[in-house]
């Protein structure tokens, strides 16, 4: 991909996603390859296997919502993005929870 060898690119991964069917990351890149070929409806394909593959990655997700722009489903985009949105909300609650947990280090001994 970076070398701007599409074809080239699109066949590793295709061969990467034989060998391992569950490899999300490639099915992303596929998906990335495919919009700009213009081939909708392949990468919309490769980004919803992806997105089955990792439910909570916001990538696959984005990627996807921009198709749907790009070929004028605005309302599909629209609920595409509402699910990146609550991903990432999901994120930093998350994170918020985790950082004010106690740690269990700490915690122990002030039970001692």
């Amino acid at each position: 991909m970076k070398n701007n060898n599409l074809e080239g690119a699109l066949t590793l991964l295709q061969k990467a996603g034989q060998l391992k069917s569950d490899l999300r990351v490639a099915r992303v890149d596929r998906g990335r390859i495919l919009t700009q070929q213009k081939r909708y409806d392949e990468a919309i394909a490769a980004f919803q296997r992806a997105i089955e593959l990792d439910p909570e990655e916001p990538d696959a997700h984005y990627r996807l919502g921009r198709v749907y722009q790009l070929i004028g489903k605005i309302a599909d985009s629209q609920k595409v993005f509402g699910m990146v949105r609550e991903i990432h909300d999901k994120s930093e609650e998350d994170m918020v929870r985790k950082m004010s947990a106690v740690p269990p280090a700490l915690s122990e001994e002030k039970a001692r």
